[in-house]
């Protein structure tokens, strides 16, 4: 179809004109990628008509927005995968951290020595929330002592108070 010839059709289709061969006509036209520069702009509406309405009709997007959006897509793929990188990274020195502290240790189970730190680590750890637990009851228990001392003192010094008082008032 020549340019002259989609004019044609195309002012005719606007006008309600057109008959269903015709406008097959335009459906092909369109849909075969060799269309004129000055009808690019009814390309999506005719995409929609080809399509049997079934679709909302598609926006042609400018240069700019695509390449905008591109752009954006690389940047967050590279966030992604920078921050994805910096997580892993820290994730393996904790792990090389904790594997470099407990170099040389080992545990005996059932009569057989286990020096294999990933074997280990776990029973390691749960020893060392242990001694915590144990530590942060005995400084509870500390505690708890240090408030009877205070108020047993508290106790005497108020007798010691009042025998005082008591002894003053027989004198008298």
């Amino acid at each position: 179809m020549t340019p002259a010839e989609a004019d044609a059709l195309i002012a005719r289709f606007m006008d309600g004109a057109t008959d269903n061969a015709e406008e097959q006509q335009l459906y092909a036209y369109f849909a075969s990628g060799s269309v004129d520069k000055r009808h690019h702009r009814y390309a999506p509406m005719f995409a929609w008509y080809a399509n049997g309405l079934n679709s909302t009709p598609l926006r042609p997007q400018s240069l700019w927005r695509r390449h905008a959006v591109a752009i954006a897509t690389v940047a967050a793929s590279i966030i992604i995968v920078v921050t994805l990188g910096f997580g892993y990274h820290n994730a393996m020195s904790d792990r090389q951290q904790l594997m470099e502290e407990y170099a040389g240790s080992y545990i005996i189970r059932d009569g057989v020595r286990y020096t294999d730190l990933s074997q280990i680590l776990p029973a390691v750890i749960a020893a060392e929330k242990q001694a915590e637990e144990l530590l942060t009851a005995g400084l509870q228990t500390e505690q708890y002592y240090d408030e009877i001392e205070r108020m047993m003192l508290e106790d005497d010094i108020s007798e010691i108070d009042a025998q005082a008082l008591s002894e003053m008032f027989d004198e008298v």
